[in-house]
């Protein structure tokens, strides 16, 4: 009974302690909670205490009352030097010439904002430290890097001894080539990057108004061949003399580049061995001249009441390409050393390697702007007219804008001349020299079939099925300006007519482009592809007959008394060839053969009236 009554008594007591010691601990950090609420309070428009801008106490002032005290000892524009020294040189500027200022009054606010964002009563741990430690903040400065970066090129200018590496040039003299290796030269150049960096710091740095004293030695540039290494180093270059690598990428047949001997000597580096910063600035080359850009694609059409679509425009999408310059730089190396280790005079002549290409693809592709299965580019066919008459060039023109954007659903036979509805000079058609009942007469369209050929060559080139096709009556030496002959398409008002089926699995798009003043045109035929290859095969030519003579045309295009060519003597001939579809898995599913006869065709001249 005592024990519990004494034990009981003694409860009340050990909590009573227990809430004097809370109580006193919530008071004190109320207190000191209070009190720094009255210092920040206190704070406010002022510095905080033991707070400094370029060892400048501004403790307790305001931004004005700061701003003054510094400007005292750091004007805006403060006035000093910078001199450089080299051996017995000096080379100086001024402050004012690096257009050197301090930023006082943006080093105050800043210092301002920045000291008072630690003024935080929610991390009160913290702010206690904060306001017990020194703060000592940098003074902002502005300089021009440009202007010493001019003044570090004066010094360099005025001290450099310029060298070289040594080096080999190859040229030719009366048809003969001629090797040179020079031994090098040795030279001494300043470190100017090295240079700028370190006077930027300087002034970084910089919180009085004395001049900043730097010392910059040059350093030995290049090297000089030996009369051994002059040797070794000729019998090394000379290896390289008749080489010329060759550079393609199988995917992309217009991307390829050579690298002749003149080429490949040059880059060279000696005794032996290959300069890395000359094939470096070689692939920079290169790269700039081959890679591209991606395209996006551009395909804006509608549909029309009779269920027929309108094309407004068409852009077809364009893969960005770069080159892989490591792969690049692997392979002229390795055919460096491949030469290198030829013996004397056994160098091959040539080394062709794959140029290795990484793609980069368009955002939009014409896949995702239509639902017609126009989505790549399926056949292809261009042409050249040189020495066209203006008229018939304008005729090309008009009838490949007349053309382009046409579309062919599936299943559809294309009719050129439905197509391109009436020729005539109601239509925009000028007159200009055109084949008729077997002479060659100036009507309204002449030039429309340089675009019908061209076509047909597209169409040739996709594997479409050809269901109607004329060759000329007579061999024209456009066609025959970038193909053999028999491989045209001519079309007159009436039945004659260029006519093909498309029979790929969604619609083609004819994209026509001609060039006026180069005289050259493409067709280029957008679809979905199924997998099919085409191929001429077994071109023939017979029968030649001799060109009848000279025809001359008066005119009063041409000035008076002049004669201007407008087209070439060429023999009749027969030719043929056989034209083979396969589809993907390489079956024949067309074979046709071609057959045109051209009679002789005489030269044709202007003579001016």
């Amino acid at each position: 009974m005592i024990s519990t009554f004494t034990q009981s008594t003694n409860q009340p007591k050990n909590h009573l302690a227990l809430w004097l010691i809370l109580f006193s601990g919530v008071t004190l950090l109320s207190l000191g909670l209070i009190i720094l609420i009255l210092i920040i309070n206190s704070l406010k428009g002022i510095f905080p205490d033991k707070t400094y801008i370029a060892n400048i106490d501004v403790s307790l002032l305001n931004k004005n009352q700061a701003l003054s005290k510094i400007n005292e000892q750091f004007p805006t524009q403060p006035s000093f030097e910078i001199k450089v020294y080299n051996n017995n040189q000096e080379f100086s500027t001024t402050s004012g010439s690096l257009s050197f200022t301090y930023k006082t009054s943006e080093s105050v606010d800043e210092v301002f904002a920045q000291s008072h964002s630690q003024l935080n009563i929610l991390k009160p741990l913290n702010l206690v430290k904060f306001l017990l430690e020194k703060h000592d903040y940098s003074l902002q400065k502005n300089f021009d890097p440009q202007k010493i970066s001019d003044f570090t090129a004066y010094i360099s200018q005025k001290i450099d001894i310029i060298g070289h590496d040594p080096y080999a040039k190859l040229g030719t003299v009366n048809n003969l080539k001629t090797l040179a290796v020079d031994p090098g030269k040795i030279g001494s150049e300043i470190d100017q990057i090295e240079l700028i960096n370190l006077i930027s710091q300087k002034l970084n740095e910089k919180n009085d108004s004395n001049n900043i004293e730097l010392t910059s030695e040059p350093k030995p540039t290049y090297k000089v061949l030996s009369d051994e290494e002059l040797i070794e180093a000729e019998k090394f270059s000379a290896k390289y003399i008749n080489t010329t690598l060759y550079f393609n990428s199988p995917g992309y047949k217009d991307i390829k580049f050579e690298i002749n001997p003149i080429e490949l000597v040059s880059l060279l580096s000696f005794p032996t061995g290959i300069n890395e910063r000359k094939l470096n600035e070689k692939i920079e080359e290169l790269a700039a001249e081959i890679n591209r850009p991606s395209r996006d694609a551009i395909f804006n059409y509608e549909k029309l009441a009779n269920g027929k679509y309108k094309v407004n425009d068409f852009q077809p999408h364009l893969d960005g390409l770069a080159i892989n310059k490591e792969e690049l730089k692997n392979k002229i190396t390795n055919a460096v050393g491949e030469i290198a280790s030829s013996s004397e005079g056994k160098a091959p002549e040539t080394i062709t390697n794959e140029l290795v290409l990484e793609t980069v693809q368009p955002t939009l592709t014409l896949e995702k702007l239509n639902d017609l299965g126009i989505k790549e580019l399926i056949g292809y066919g261009d042409s050249y007219y040189a020495h066209s008459i203006p008229n018939r060039i304008w005729n090309v023109a008009l009838t490949a804008q007349k053309i382009n954007y046409s579309l062919i659903a599936p299943g559809e036979e294309f009719s050129f001349n439905k197509t391109l509805g009436e020729v005539s000079k109601r239509t925009g058609y000028r007159s200009a020299y055109v084949i008729s009942g077997g002479k060659t007469v100036l009507g309204d369209g002449g030039g429309v079939c340089q675009v019908s050929t061209t076509v047909f060559r597209a169409a040739l080139n996709a594997g479409l099925n050809i269901t109607k096709r004329k060759a000329h009556s007579y061999r024209v030496s456009y066609y025959e300006l970038n193909q053999k002959p028999g491989i045209d398409a001519t079309v007159y008002s009436g039945d004659v007519d260029l006519r093909f089926i498309n029979d790929t699995p969604g619609y083609i798009l004819i994209k026509t482009e001609s060039d006026s003043e180069n005289l050259y045109m493409d067709v280029e035929l957008y679809g979905t592809s199924d997998g099919r290859t085409a191929e001429i095969l077994n071109h023939k030519t017979w029968d030649p007959r001799s060109a009848p003579p000279a025809a001359y045309y008066p005119t009063t295009e041409i000035p008076a008394g002049t004669t201007k060519q407008i087209d070439w003597a060429v023999s009749g001939i027969k030719a043929s060839f056989d034209y083979v579809v396969k589809d993907k898995n390489g079956q024949v599913i067309r074979e046709e053969n071609f057959y045109s006869n051209y009679v002789p065709w005489s030269a044709k001249y202007l003579q001016g009236i």
